[in-house]
């Protein structure tokens, strides 16, 4: 994979994407680290995502209001990862859904 493939890749997370380009700096990771191939650029936002999170109540209660309203996707989703209720709170919540989102966006896009 030549570094064409791989700008034209993240050109296209750029301009697809929803989540990614307002939670990853892909700016950052094309000019900082080393990416060969599309499989490099994936494992290097990879862990950008597992790395991100929504920390402030408001900002947490914000990102559930307009992404899932009810709370029925991230409850699901976080029973799914094993948690109880005693260890939810608006910021694991909201983390949990923007990680979901963002890996769903990046195997959509690529």
């Amino acid at each position: 994979m030549n570094s064409q493939e791989v700008k034209n890749a993240i050109e296209k997370l750029e301009y697809d994407g929803i989540y990614i380009p307002e939670y990853i700096d892909l700016d950052y990771i094309s000019e900082n680290e080393d990416i060969q191939s599309i499989e490099d650029l994936i494992d290097e936002i990879a862990q950008y995502i597992q790395g991100a999170e929504l920390i402030y109540f408001s900002t947490a209660m914000k990102f559930l209001a307009e992404e899932d309203a009810s709370l029925t996707n991230s409850l699901e989703l976080a029973n799914d990862m094993g948690y109880s209720l005693e260890n939810l709170n608006s910021e694991t919540l909201a983390t949990i859904l923007l990680q979901n989102k963002l890996w769903t966006e990046l195997h959509d896009i690529l």
